[in-house]
C-alpha cells in the first residue's frame, strides 16, 4: 500500500510506479513531471486526485495533434483538473477516463496560421502541411519545421518569415511542398531566421 501526496508547490519529477496492492496519489498545488513520450506517466495510481492548483509537465517533445498518452494506469477512482503545461501553441490538451487508464489526448487547430499568419495563403499552406504531419505523410524536415513553428513563442507572426520574398523568391506552390520547402531552408544563411529555432538554420558540426 502506498499513499503519495504532493502539496505546498512541491515537485515530483519522472514517471511514478507505484507497485501492486491499494494505492493513493493526491497532488494539491504541486507539480508532476512526467515523461509521457517514453512510457505511463503513474502505474499502480489507485486512487488519483488532483486540485485546480496542481500542475502537469508531459516532457512530451514532439506533439502534432490527434494522439494520446497514457497519464495514468490502474485507477480505482480519479478526480481533479489539474493544469496542464503546453508549449505547443495550436494544440491543446484533454484529459479522460478510459477503463482504469487516464488518457491525455491532444487536438490540433486545424485553422492556427491561416487565421493568424499575416499571409494567409501562406497560413493556409501550413496548416496543411501541419494535418499532413499528423498523418505521418509529412517529411521529417517538413515536421520538424511545424514543430518549430509551434513551439515558438509566437508563431502566427513567426511564420510570416516563410513568405516568398523572405526565402530568395521561391512561389508559393514551392512553399506548399515539404520537401522542396526543407530544401530551401537548408539553403537559407542562418541569419535569414532570427527567431524560428535550429529546424530552420543550417546544421552546424
Amino acid at each position: 500500500h502506498d499513499a503519495v501526496t504532493l502539496t505546498n508547490g512541491g515537485l515530483l519529477a519522472g514517471n511514478v510506479d507505484l507497485g501492486g496492492g491499494v494505492n493513493s496519489l493526491s497532488v494539491t498545488s504541486g507539480l508532476l513531471a512526467l515523461v509521457l513520450d517514453q512510457d505511463v506517466g503513474i502505474r499502480g495510481a489507485g486512487d488519483l486526485s488532483f486540485t485546480s492548483g496542481s500542475r502537469i509537465d508531459t516532457g512530451l517533445n514532439r506533439v502534432l495533434g490527434d494522439e494520446s498518452f497514457v497519464l495514468a494506469s490502474d485507477v480505482t477512482s480519479y478526480n481533479g483538473d489539474p493544469t496542464i503545461l503546453n508549449p505547443f501553441k495550436p494544440i491543446s490538451f484533454a484529459i479522460s477516463e478510459n477503463g482504469d487508464e487516464i488518457l491525455l489526448t491532444s487536438t490540433r487547430d486545424g485553422d492556427y496560421y491561416a487565421q493568424r499568419s499575416p499571409n494567409g495563403s501562406l497560413g493556409s499552406a501550413l496548416d496543411r502541411m501541419a494535418a499532413a504531419a499528423v498523418q505521418s505523410a509529412l517529411s521529417a524536415g517538413g515536421s520538424d519545421l511545424i514543430l518549430t513553428l509551434d513551439r515558438s513563442d509566437t508563431p502566427g507572426s513567426d511564420s510570416a518569415q516563410l513568405q516568398p520574398h523572405a526565402i530568395g523568391g521561391l512561389g508559393l506552390s514551392q512553399v506548399r511542398q515539404a520537401s522542396s520547402m526543407h530544401r530551401a531552408l537548408q539553403n537559407q544563411n542562418s541569419t535569414t531566421w532570427p527567431d524560428l529555432g535550429v529546424a530552420c538554420r543550417r546544421q552546424r558540426n
